[in-house]
């Protein structure tokens, strides 16, 4: 079992495996920290769903979805600088105000940004990292984690390997459970968006430190 657990397999799977069938409750006498009914973890849930319909802009922490932020980034990114202006209604010059506009009144992320605002509003603490990569190489970030294959039924943050490098983690987001995905760009759609865990998309998860 410590083997296993060294190896990132979760205890739910070490449990079942010496114990088939557990069933793993809570007596509600608990005074701290139970997994599967714990406040972090909902908070958690509920700040993700909030965000769902935010717009992706490279780099970006959790700020409001202004012309002034969506500049400010774009200013700092030129590489990324034409796709971020072409997003935004009044700086493509398709309308002089943010009227009408699906994004008026969100919040703008990265992927990565997405991941570490919410985990910090949840629990008071960023993931340590300027990217997914760095995150995920980051061990004083995470509690225990693993391959997709031995993923545990509660939310956690998922990370996607690179297929030209292994060593690069090239997306990251949100795994609240039940087979669902809450991320900030890639896979299924455009901004913050709410999708099925696809198993072919997804390489590796880690819970973080505080969450539980």
């Amino acid at each position: 079992a410590i083997y296993a657990a060294g190896k990132g397999i979760g205890y739910q799977e070490i449990l079942d495996f010496y114990y088939p069938g557990t069933i793993i409750s809570t007596t509600g006498q608990s005074t701290g920290g139970d997994p599967m009914s714990n406040t972090r973890a909902q908070r958690l849930i509920e700040l993700a769903q909030k965000e769902v319909g935010g717009a992706y802009v490279f780099v970006a922490l959790g700020e409001k979805c202004t012309p002034g932020n969506r500049s400010t980034y774009a200013n700092r990114k030129p590489a990324h600088a034409e796709a971020i202006k072409r997003a935004c209604q009044v700086l493509n010059g398709s309308r002089p105000s943010c009227v009408g506009c699906r994004y008026n009144g969100k919040r703008i992320f990265d992927c990565r940004g997405f991941t570490s605002v919410m985990l910090k509003e949840a629990t008071g603490r960023y993931l340590k990292g300027s990217g997914a990569t760095s995150q995920w190489n980051d061990l004083s970030n995470w509690a225990e984690r693993g391959p997709l294959s031995t993923i545990p039924d509660k939310p956690c943050v998922l990370f996607s390997r690179s297929k030209s490098n292994p060593n690069v983690m090239s997306h990251t987001g949100l795994y609240i459970g039940n087979y669902v995905v809450i991320q900030s760009g890639g896979y299924g759609g455009t901004g913050v968006h709410v999708g099925p865990l696809r198993e072919n998309c997804w390489t590796d998860w880690a819970v973080p430190v505080l969450l539980y």
